[in-house]
């Protein structure tokens, strides 16, 4: 699907969630740090807003807690427009963030816990 980007009110839309823009874009975060290998599949509310955790620092790995603090990392704040279950990336690495992209197959369990691929 395409990504539709709605220049001044500082969000955009891909594959049905709404994301809110943050200053570096809505990539990954330079100082992140794999949380695991494997994504988890997490039951979404249409309409209601997530903080997706950026760092990998999380204690769970999905939702922000505070603990990207003194990181160049910042939450990815975004909704979804159906209520179901997705698969939400664990290793930050995703080209499709916060949903995961099968980019984790790359990451071995030595890796978790260390800085993510570059972009």
């Amino acid at each position: 699907m395409g990504l539709d980007i709605a220049g001044a009110s500082g969000y955009h839309e891909k594959n049905g969630a709404r994301f809110r823009h943050r200053k570096r874009g809505y990539g990954m975060c330079k100082d992140a740090v794999v949380f695991f290998n494997k994504p988890k599949g997490v039951d979404l509310e249409a309409g209601k807003s997530y903080m997706y955790c950026m760092c990998g620092r999380a204690k769970e790995g999905l939702f922000c807690d505070g603990s990207h603090k003194g990181t160049g990392c910042m939450p990815l704040k975004f909704t979804v427009e159906k209520s179901k279950a997705y698969l939400l990336c664990r290793c930050k690495s995703s080209k499709n963030l916060p949903f995961c992209d099968g980019t984790h197959s790359f990451y071995g369990e030595d890796d978790v816990g260390g800085p993510v691929m570059g972009e």
